[in-house]
């Protein structure tokens, strides 16, 4: 009788590499800011999160004269992801991370039309790079549709900056994993 395999925490790192770990590393990078938010494509910086961006998928069944027939998928995204930035903060990263929090907050109206801007330009799409240890990547997240909210950051100041942790929250509509 063959003898049964014990799974252990190295087995498991061996066979899928060290991108299970309990708290993802990821590169952040801003793809594509509102309007009204300055991005330095220069930008990179490490962030960590016990989380990954997830969705759902469900088969719609239609029911048409007592047949029933599978149809399409509706995906459901659970759109919220926290992060807390390690490498790389600086003042240029926490005002472009302030600027894309204000713009939630923002609602104004033309003076013209009368109408509020449009949702859409006050959102930003984020792509996040999921790496292992070694720092080679692993996976690619694309969040489109994103809101950001800082949890906590320290102030302006360089004091303050050097080995801050900033924490955000970034709730989006859809990804693209690559």
């Amino acid at each position: 009788m063959a003898k049964a395999k014990t799974y252990t925490l190295n087995n498991i790192k061996k066979a899928f590499g060290d991108a299970i770990l309990t708290t993802n590393l990821y590169n952040f990078s801003v793809v594509k800011a509102p309007k009204s938010v300055k991005i330095d494509p220069s930008i990179f910086l490490r962030v960590k999160s016990s989380s990954v961006p997830k969705s759902e998928t469900e088969i719609l069944t239609v029911e048409l004269q007592n047949h029933k027939f599978s149809g399409a998928t509706k995906t459901s995204y659970y759109g919220e992801i926290q992060l807390t930035a390690m490498e790389g903060v600086n003042a240029e990263f926490l005002k472009m991370l302030k600027d894309l929090d204000e713009t939630r907050n923002k609602r104004t109206k033309d003076d013209v039309t009368g109408f509020g801007t449009n949702i859409n330009d006050q959102k930003a799409d984020i792509r996040l790079v999921m790496v292992s240890s070694s720092g080679s990547p692993v996976r690619t997240y694309t969040m489109v549709g994103c809101i950001v909210k800082i949890d906590s950051a320290p102030d302006l100041n360089a004091e303050a900056l050097a080995g801050a942790e900033v924490t955000f929250t970034i709730t989006y509509d859809a990804f693209f994993e690559e």
